[in-house]
């Protein structure tokens, strides 16, 4: 009869304390940077933003958290190559304690801009009490079509104002999950237009005039088609009243944050990432 391996038991104990060990002391924190003092909700610590884009930001963001309670926190990082940017940006919000304790409330976009082309990443982590208006598909819409367009043209601060004013939007309420996916599909008509067109040119060569037209038909196909197209579809990156930084909140001037501190909120993994 084949005995057992002895060190079986005693390996598995050791490996098991070594996992332990790993999720109790994770190395991922000590890379997390402070929180500022006096405290913000813009944290350039890469340098992404100038000192005026940084102000213009971080106001935005203080009056809508004196608004609605929620707290949007945008962080730009440089040291966490090594790291998988989900968990930094789940770690770093839970260790800052982003949002209303009780609400979890609270959002980081979490940008680390260091790297060649497709190896800076963009992450964003939700709070638990916003996963439900902000599920993972829509912070991965708002990253693609409202962030990263921007950012690869090397406008961070258009890319994180429209980004934000999405966010604010649904976090507020004006318009759910699926208003905004729904606004960012592409409609069925504007995937058929070139089929439509050739159609209609081979229509046209074959259709004989004729001298007494109603005033419906003396619109061109291709305008009312156009209307049509453009008219069922929404404006990605320019939601209601946050477009530019020029709405209900932010002034757009700088001055002085006022912002008074993380209130202690909780992540759960919720969120979406990206790169550029």
């Amino acid at each position: 009869m084949m005995k057992k391996f002895p060190g079986k038991k005693a390996l598995f104990s050791y490996s098991l304390t070594m996992l332990l060990m790993l999720f109790l002391f994770p190395t991922v924190l000590q890379a997390i940077p402070d929180r500022s003092a006096p405290p913000r909700l813009v944290n350039d610590f890469a340098q992404m933003l100038s000192p005026n884009e940084r102000e213009r930001l971080e106001r935005k963001l203080v009056d809508y958290n004196n608004a609605h309670s929620t707290q949007i926190a945008v962080v730009t990082v440089t040291d966490p190559e090594q790291y998988d940017i989900a968990d930094f940006a789940d770690r770093l919000a839970e260790n800052w304690g982003v949002g209303q304790a009780g609400k979890e409330n609270g959002l980081v976009i979490l940008i680390n801009p260091i790297g060649g082309e497709g190896q800076r990443r963009i992450h964003i982590s939700v709070g638990y009490g916003l996963e439900g208006v902000i599920p993972d598909i829509t912070a991965s819409r708002i990253i693609e079509n409202e962030i990263i367009p921007s950012f690869q043209a090397g406008r961070y601060f258009e890319g994180l104002n429209k980004g934000t004013d999405v966010i604010m939007q649904l976090a507020a309420g004006e318009f759910t999950a699926a208003d905004y996916e729904q606004s960012t599909q592409p409609s069925l008509l504007s995937m058929v237009f070139p089929l439509l067109f050739i159609f209609f040119v081979l229509w046209l060569v074959s259709r004989k005039r004729n001298a007494h037209h109603s005033p419906g038909k003396s619109i061109p196909f291709w305008t009312w088609l156009w209307l049509m197209n453009h008219g069922r579809r929404g404006n990605t990156g320019s939601w209601g009243n946050f477009s530019s930084g020029r709405g209900s909140f932010g002034s757009g001037r700088p001055g002085g944050s006022g912002f008074g501190g993380f209130g202690g909120g909780r992540f759960g993994g919720g969120g979406a990432g990206g790169s550029w």
